[in-house]
This record gives structure tokens, C-alpha cells and sequence, in this order.
């Protein structure tokens, strides 16, 4: 800004007084003050589809650019989309309007605002920040199961009930399957698929079965195991029936006698 004042001017005021982010300047002059406003000041608003979205939907920001004062031309240059401190984006401002959109916010609070780089005509200036709430995504639907736990011995089944619940928008058949069970072990579902509406919910039932483990081989018997021979009385009369085939001598027959029956008294 260029102005030519007497000599008898005094008290330059440097201010920003027209509220447009150009330097104003206030002078005493011999006649009173006088106001000398910077013609290079714009106004930037910033404005955007929604204050709260979810993960992965797409998100519009519009930022409006105009002159601050009157009869002065059409600002040019280039608006930037900032996150914070990180750059989003920048584009040509189209009739004032500078359009920019995104679906790569991350889940949380966003601080945005929208930069204007200035030109011959106008200066840089910058919008208020615009806040923006992330959330994320609901799933299309929840599993759970009642008893969400069991313990079940070898031999025995346990039975749950698995429910279903859709989200607000989903609707569809969900498949359901049952795998990895351990050796001497299995499940399955019924029925095999649910059909769910908005905000529905449906359920099945997961039985898981076991079986008992191989019988051990049962250990062969002693040679004598399980015959009529497997006392010691039995082995005496044995013995006994031997003696009398084998041996004639009467003496030796009556010897031979006590010696089995002291041993079956024992």
C-alpha cells in the first residue's frame, strides 16, 4: 500500500481493523486521523458432510473463499486441506469454492482446516478449525455363544446355543461351520446357515461330541491263568495224580502223600 501524507503526520498504527487478516493502518495526520485499509484481505469458511462419520465412508470438505471488500476480483491461488499438521490435499478454488474429498480418515478426532495460499491480489489466510469424529465401523453382525464355555469328560457331549445378531443395515444367510475339534472328538451345527434382517437375530445349536478312548489289550494270562490249575491246591492234586501214574513202591506212594497234604494244610 502506497500513500503520500504532509509532513505533519505522525502516529502510524499498524492493526488488522477491518478484520480480514490484511494490515490496516491508522495515521495522524495535520487534518485528524486517517484509516488506511489493506485491500488484500479474504474471508475462508470451511465446512464439511458430517461432524461424526464412520471408518472407511467418505467425508466432503468446502471451503468458501472470497474477497473481504467489495468491487476487488476473484481470489486465485490454491486452498490446502490440513489435518493438523499434515497436508490432505490442495486444489484450485473453482468460482470461491474449493471442493476436496476423502475416505482415509483414521478412527479418531480429526482438527481440519483449509489454507489459502494468497496471489498478487490477496494474502494467505486461513479457516477456523473444523473437528471431525472418526468412529469405527460397527460389524454386520455379533456371534455369541451360551455356555460360552464347557469342559467335557471323554465319552460325553456338550451342547451351546450360538446366537446371532445383525447391525442396523445388515441382512442375509450366514453359513456356519464347526472345524478342529481334537482326535476322538467332533461338532457340528444346526442348521447349517441363519438368515438375519436389520437389526434381527437368529440362532443354532453347536453340539460337540466325544467318544472314549481304544480299550487297552488285556494282558495273556500265566500258562496256568484261568485252568483248574491255578491254586496251589490244584497244583498238589496235579502232583498227586503224577505220583500215583509214576510210582508203585507203596512206601514210597504213602511218603509221598503226607508230603502233599502237609503241603495243602500249609
Amino acid at each position: 500500500m502506497n500513500t503520500l501524507e504532509s509532513l505533519a503526520s505522525q502516529t502510524v498504527l499498524p492493526g488488522n481493523f477491518y478484520n480480514d487478516s490484511a494490515a490496516d493502518f491508522i495515521v495522524q495526520t495535520g487534518y485528524g486521523p486517517a484509516l488506511y485499509l489493506g485491500q488484500g484481505g479474504t474471508s475462508l469458511s470451511l465446512g464439511n458432510s458430517g461432524s461424526s462419520v464412520s471408518f472407511g465412508s467418505e467425508e466432503t470438505f468446502t471451503a468458501t473463499l472470497a474477497a473481504s471488500m467489495p468491487g476487488r476480483p476473484t481470489p486465485t491461488g490454491a486452498v490446502s486441506f490440513y489435518d493438523g499438521a499434515t497436508l490432505l490435499g490442495s486444489l484450485a478454488p473453482s468460482g470461491g469454492t474449493a471442493i476436496y474429498s476423502l475416505s482415509s480418515l483414521s478412527v479418531g478426532a480429526h482438527s481440519i482446516t483449509a489454507v489459502y495460499s494468497g496471489d498478487a491480489n490477496f494474502n494467505p489466510s486461513s479457516s477456523a478449525v473444523n473437528t471431525v469424529t472418526v468412529s469405527a465401523v460397527t460389524p454386520a453382525f455379533t456371534l455369541s455363544a451360551t455356555p460360552n464355555s464347557a469342559t467335557v469328560s471323554r465319552g460325553q457331549n456338550v451342547v451351546a446355543t450360538l446366537t446371532l445378531t445383525a447391525n442396523a443395515t445388515f441382512s442375509g444367510s450366514i453359513a456356519l461351520t464347526c472345524s478342529g475339534a481334537p482326535t476322538n472328538a467332533g461338532c457340528a451345527v444346526n442348521p447349517a446357515s441363519v438368515t438375519l434382517v436389520p437389526g434381527g437375530s437368529g440362532t443354532a445349536t453347536l453340539v460337540v461330541a466325544t467318544t472314549t478312548a481304544n480299550a487297552f489289550a488285556r494282558p495273556q494270562r500265566a500258562p496256568w491263568s484261568g485252568s483248574p490249575f491255578s491254586s496251589p491246591g490244584a497244583l498238589s492234586l496235579a502232583a498227586l495224580a503224577g505220583i500215583f501214574a509214576g510210582w508203585r513202591s507203596k512206601r514210597r506212594l504213602l511218603l509221598t502223600l503226607s508230603l502233599v497234604f502237609s503241603c495243602l494244610r500249609e
